[in-house]
Parts: structure tokens; C-alpha cells; sequence
């Protein structure tokens, strides 16, 4: 099983390094390219001076930095032959975290299309990831590595977000979604599923432990 692992970690590389320089630089370049930019804004006027627009920049390059570094904090070859710095990059991914990409995810959920529900979703997501990556923190400071390592692929699933979606917005796309319901369900799809998934793998692996 040892190859499935491996292909994975370079599939999330790729996808990570893709996701990061595409989410960076096309909304960063583009984010007033016109009168609707999607899950963004609405109505660009109406925040080009509200606390939105500094949320957005810090999410969008601190985003960046964290899609591309968080995917090295998960392999364990690169925890054993480099651990000063899979330990340095980590405290890097923490601090980016909990001082500006998931506050100011926070800030940019108020803003959301898709009303209520979808900034919903939105808000859940910036405190999930918040609360994981600070826990998983805490459990570093205090030796107990194996609950670290739980809460940061927890953190990480939730960061791996700014790509699932992308990938849910194409494809409900694609089937026919259009306007206000598209913005609503990707706001729970991008996150949801995926800490599912990550949540039966890390039950699936206790399992096995215990019964080794």
C-alpha cells in the first residue's frame, strides 16, 4: 500500500503548487476584472472600501504560501529525513494560519454570495481550520505527537479547500448549476466531504493500531 501513499502525496503536490500560483496570481491580478467575480463579491463597489478587500488580499497570498507548504508537513519521508525543517516550515504553516489566512477567511464569509447559507459554510470552514491547526499546535508544544500529527491533517484537509473548491465550481458547472444555489453548495461541498474523508481514515488507522 506503501506506492498508493506515495502517489497521493505527489498528486496533492502537484495540485497544491498548480491551485497555490493559480489561486494567487489570477485573483490577485483579476479581482476587479468586472461586475461579478463569482464566490468573491457581488457588487465590487460596494466593498472596494470595507474590511473586505484587505481580508481578501491577506487570504488570497497567505493562502498561497500555506497550499504549497502545508502538503510537505504530511509525509512522513520528508518528517524523517529533514525534521528541522519539516519542524521550521510547520511553525511557518501554524503562525500564517491563526494570525491571517483563517481570520480573514472569517472576515471574507461575511461578504459571501449566496446569503446566509453560504456564509455559513464559509465561517464554519475559517473556525474549523483555526481550531484544528491550534490543536494541533498545542499538542506539538506538549510532545503529544500523535494527536498533533490528527488535528494538522485535519487542518490540512480544510486547507486543501481552496482547491476542492475550484474543482466542485467547475464540475456543478459543467451539470447545469447556475446563480445563488451553485455558491451555497460549494460553500459545504469544499470543505464538508473532505474532512469526512479525512475523519474515517484517521478512525481507520486508531483501528488498526489498536488492533496491532
Amino acid at each position: 500500500m506503501g506506492w498508493i501513499r506515495n502517489v497521493v502525496f505527489i498528486l496533492l503536490t502537484l495540485l497544491a503548487v498548480l491551485f497555490g500560483l493559480v489561486l494567487y496570481w489570477h485573483n490577485s491580478v483579476f479581482v476587479f476584472d468586472g461586475p461579478d467575480n463569482g464566490f468573491l463579491l457581488t457588487k465590487t463597489e460596494s466593498v472596494r472600501y470595507s474590511a473586505y478587500l484587505p481580508a481578501f488580499y491577506i487570504h488570497i497570498v497567505t493562502g498561497s504560501i500555506i497550499l504549497i507548504s502545508g502538503v510537505f508537513q504530511i509525509s512522513k519521508w520528508i518528517r524523517a529525513q529533514y525534521p528541522a525543517w519539516h519542524r521550521a516550515s510547520g511553525r511557518v504553516y501554524i503562525f500564517i494560519i491563526l494570525i491571517f489566512t483563517a481570520p480573514s477567511g472569517l472576515v471574507m464569509a461575511a461578504y459571501a454570495n449566496g446569503g446566509l447559507a453560504a456564509g455559513l459554510g464559509f465561517a464554519l470552514l475559517a473556525v474549523l481550520w483555526w481550531f484544528f491547526t491550534l490543536k494541533g499546535f498545542r499538542n506539538a508544544i506538549h510532545k503529544n505527537l500523535d494527536i498533533h500529527r490528527e488535528f494538522m491533517l485535519r487542518s490540512y484537509a480544510l486547507t486543501f479547500a481552496a482547491v476542492t473548491l475550484r474543482l466542485y465550481s467547475f464540475l456543478l458547472a459543467l451539470v447545469g448549476f447556475r446563480g445563488e444555489s451553485i455558491y451555497i453548495l460549494i460553500a459545504w461541498l469544499s470543505w464538508v466531504p473532505s474532512l469526512i474523508v479525512m475523519e474515517i481514515y484517521l478512525r481507520q488507522k486508531t483501528s488498526r493500531q489498536v488492533k496491532a
